[in-house]
C-alpha cells in the first residue's frame, strides 16, 4: 500500500461503521466470507477447479445476502459495499477462468505457459444486468 500511497495516508475502512441502517443485517459476515473466498480462490495462483469452487461460494453467498436483504433490509452504504466487493470478486474469477494460460500476474497452476498464438488477446467482461451472470470475450491485441 505504501508505494501506491507515497501521502502515507492510512488506507480506507474496510468494514461498514455500525449503526449506519440495517443494523441486523449481516454485511460484516458476508464481507469477512467474501475475503475468504477471495484469498483461498482469487490468488495469485489459481486453477479451474479452486475458481469453479470460487465461483460456487460466491453464488451462494448472493443468494444469502438476497434472502437477509429481505429480513432487513440493508442501508445504502451497505448494500453498495457488498454489492461492489462481490462484483469485483466475481469479475475476477470468471475472467481469470476464461484466459487458460499464465500471464503478468495471473499464474494459472494448470496452465502454467505464456502463449502468444492463442492468447495475444484483450479480455472484455460483460455484465448481465438481468441475470448478474458474466461473459467474457476475447479481441485479438493490436501490437
Amino acid at each position: 500500500f505504501a508505494a501506491a500511497n507515497p501521502a502515507g495516508k492510512p488506507p480506507p475502512p474496510t468494514s461498514i461503521p455500525a449503526g449506519q441502517g440495517g443494523k441486523d443485517f449481516p454485511c460484516r459476515a458476508l464481507l469477512k466470507e467474501l475475503r475468504e473466498v477471495a484469498w483461498h480462490h482469487a490468488g495469485v495462483e489459481r486453477e479451474a477447479e479452486g475458481l469453479l469452487a470460487g465461483l460456487a461460494r460466491l453464488a451462494e453467498l448472493e443468494k444469502r445476502a438476497a434472502q437477509a436483504a429481505q429480513n432487513n433490509l440493508p442501508s445504502p452504504g451497505q448494500q453498495l459495499n457488498l454489492d461492489s466487493a462481490l462484483f469485483s470478486v466475481k469479475a475476477v474469477l470468471s475472467a481469470s477462468l476464461s484466459r487458460r494460460e499464465s500471464r503478468g500476474a495471473l499464474l494459472r497452476s494448470d496452465f502454467p505457459q505464456q502463449d502468444d498464438e492463442a492468447w495475444l488477446v484483450n479480455s472484455r467482461l460483460f455484465l448481465d444486468p438481468i441475470s448478474g451472470g458474466m461473459e467474457v470475450s476475447h479481441q485479438p491485441a493490436e501490437i
